[in-house]
């Protein structure tokens, strides 16, 4: 399940005690996932502020999202006049025991904010709870029952794809409340293995060396580990400007970049932090205008 929402938006925050039941009845038992994307309605560019925040929290300690997101709720609904970036760099400092500069330092360079609202853009998403299904071959659809009703039969329903779970779910309330604060690191459905055997494989972490001919675009199929949140994606060139672009599977844009260096560069950098919904991605190398051609080196490593 994709979840667009906003902290600030108070048809989000009647939304969020179902989301929680979603969580422990079908993502803690391994039966479904759910996908945060931050969509700023209510909040503004505050909310855009505070998404930063709450995307970093997540980089700086994989697994803190959910518990992050459960706080800002806190914060927007009993605190709404003190709801701001600041005081939520200062709730994320006091959870994860890091110094507020680092969550700022952070916070400068974070783009999935920018890729949440480019998603948006892309399906559609102009208010907030905005909710989809993503089934395991890719597909989306909008959810316009958003009752825990309507949720659950969308993940019992003959059209999704059953995922084996090897244990058997835990009924302890602390383990449920560890599962719940580290369900952002446990993969979508969407991350059933797809064959990409039909591309050529760019290795994680590693670099390949290609040929562009008549501007022609080549795509490399990209695996990377469980553990991996981030990462940096090169194409350089001598011969052409290169451009570069960062799919899912399902063909769902995460990042892109036509310029290392805009004053200066030909060549192109994607920094990015990956959704949590995929493991398995699509990298596109081609050329600025589509009529270069020429050698290309492209690398791909952790952030």
């Amino acid at each position: 399940m994709i979840v667009f929402a906003d902290w600030a938006c108070p048809h989000c925050q009647n939304f969020e005690p179902t989301v929680q039941q979603f969580i422990t009845e079908f993502v803690v038992t391994g039966r479904a996932n759910l996908e945060h994307r931050t969509l700023a309605t209510a909040g503004g560019q505050t909310t855009v502020a505070v998404g930063k925040v709450a995307a970093c929290a997540e980089e700086l300690s994989p697994g803190s999202f959910w518990e992050v997101s459960r706080q800002l709720y806190d914060l927007a609904i009993n605190h709404r006049d003190t709801y701001s970036v600041a005081a939520a760099t200062g709730l994320v400092a006091e959870l994860l025991g890091v110094e507020p500069g680092a969550i700022q330092e952070c916070t400068a360079r974070a783009g999935q904010v920018e890729a949440d609202q480019r998603y948006a853009n892309e399906v559609g998403a102009n208010g907030t709870p905005y909710v989809m299904i993503r089934y395991a071959d890719g597909r989306t659809a909008l959810v316009s029952d958003r009752t825990f009703e309507g949720l659950s039969t969308l993940v019992t329903g003959p059209m999704i794809i059953e995922v084996d779970v090897t244990e058997e779910p835990s009924h302890d309330p602390v383990a449920v409340a560890n599962a719940i604060a580290t369900v952002a690191a446990i993969p979508l459905p969407t991350s059933v293995p797809v064959d990409l055997s039909g591309y050529p494989a760019l290795t994680f972490p590693g670099s390949v060396v290609g040929t562009l001919r008549s501007g022609e675009p080549i795509t490399y199929a990209l695996t990377v580990p469980e553990d991996v949140s981030s990462v940096v994606i090169t194409a350089a060139s001598d011969d052409f400007d290169t451009t570069l672009k960062l799919t899912t599977v399902g063909g769902v844009s995460v990042a892109a970049n036509d310029d290392d260096d805009f004053a200066v560069s030909t060549n192109s950098r994607i920094d990015s932090n990956l959704p949590r919904s995929s493991r398995q991605f699509l990298v596109v190398v081609a050329s600025f205008g589509d009529s270069g051609s020429g050698e290309f080196t492209l690398n791909v490593r952790q952030r």
